[in-house]
């Protein structure tokens, strides 16, 4: 532990958890990091290290119990079946199958597409209709034969922070300096800020703009090892990371006359942004307007507050692009991708400036859940 440490603990306190002990537990697992730090905060918000190791076993145990892993699938099923329900944590995904006229639901690794879901469930987390959300979902079996489904969800607990203290956590930043909460700050994400320059701090924070400022377009390209992905698959349930669109999936569904993921998410990832494939040229214009005021029309007007962040692989060297003729640092973006859409970034992060991925950069001291 350092001062800073020492300040958290005594102004942060429950708010707080050492990211070490993230690492010990998520090697061997897929579970995203906000799921991990969100078992670890029910366990190990503490600064005891007999309470720590309680905790850990605690989180462990409840990973051991309830985290499904891809070649357990018929054991969770059989699980179900025998004990007439059981708690998961699993991304759980509802979709609409209009052959049957339904919705049905299914697990990432439970191996059932047929899952009956209650109404109330998808009504109350739109999100589960547009990528999935991870969550705490009780899976009960269905003991009438008559039906065409053997499991139906009994409940389901969405894996977030209960509450924000924003007003909180606004008085607490009055006890540190700028730099003291940068630090703060880049811990939280689990890097060591000693370990980094502080031109590479401000670009690791600019990564996060798009997950707290509304409608904020941020492009990112680099090579490859950086992180540009993972920051926004891993750190927060209110972000999605995406490959390929369509307006109905991002934008507006006219058959279902909903929003799509813009208006559910926080912030819209395009992952190897160089590889999308663009097929409806409707997307990139309705795709204009909305990166330049928030909103765009689709038989009706439709605001929203999601940012949208663009990262992707500069294959060739910074060379090769500064100052040519034939290249340029936008050059891994689909062709679709015109002047018009790139004057609409907010900002551009150099990606040849972040450093490769490595255990060195990361930290064993305290920072926010």
């Amino acid at each position: 532990m350092d001062k800073l440490d020492d300040k958290l603990i005594e102004i942060f306190d429950g708010k707080i958890v050492r990211k070490d002990l993230l690492q010990r537990i998520k090697k061997g697992t897929n579970v995203p990091t906000f799921v991990l730090e969100f078992l670890l905060a029910r366990y190990c918000a503490s600064d005891d290290e007999d309470e720590i190791s309680a905790g850990l076993e605690a989180v462990l145990e409840t990973l051991s119990d309830n985290y499904v892993r891809p070649n357990e699938a018929n054991k969770a099923q059989s699980k179900v079946a025998t004990k007439g329900r059981y708690k998961f944590i699993d991304k759980v995904h509802v979709r609409y199958v209009e052959s049957k006229k339904r919705h049905w639901a299914s697990l990432e690794n439970f191996n059932s597409q047929t899952i009956a879901v209650g109404e109330k469930f998808y009504k109350e987390n739109q999100r589960l209709l547009e990528g999935g959300i991870w969550a705490e979902v009780k899976i009960a079996f269905n003991e009438i034969e008559e039906d065409d489904y053997a499991f139906y969800i009994e409940e389901l607990r969405p894996i977030q922070l209960s509450r924000f203290d924003f007003e909180g956590y606004k008085e607490g930043r009055k006890h540190f300096t700028r730099d003291e909460w940068m630090d703060v700050l880049l811990r939280s994400i689990g890097l060591e800020p000693s370990n980094l320059e502080s031109r590479v701090k401000f670009h690791f924070l600019l990564r996060l703009a798009p997950l707290v400022e509304s409608n904020f377009n941020l492009v990112e390209l680099g090579p490859r090892g950086t992180g540009k992905s993972y920051s926004y698959s891993e750190f927060t349930p209110y972000s999605t990371l995406v490959s390929q669109v369509t307006v109905a999936t991002l934008f507006y569904n006219k058959q279902r006359k909903e929003s799509g993921m813009v208006g559910h998410w926080d912030t819209i990832a395009f992952d190897e942004v160089g590889n999308m494939k663009v097929k409806d040229t409707d997307l990139t214009q309705i795709m204009k307007e909305f990166m330049a005021n928030g909103r765009f029309s689709r038989g009706k007007e439709v605001i929203a507050d999601a940012s949208m962040a663009f990262v992707g692989n500069l294959d060739l060297s910074v060379k090769q692009v500064v100052n040519s003729s034939e290249y340029d640092l936008f050059q891994p973006l689909p062709k679709e991708f015109d002047l018009a859409i790139m004057d609409r970034f907010n900002a551009y992060l150099p990606g040849w400036e972040m450093p490769k991925n490595s255990s060195g950069f990361l930290t064993n001291n305290y920072g926010f859940i």
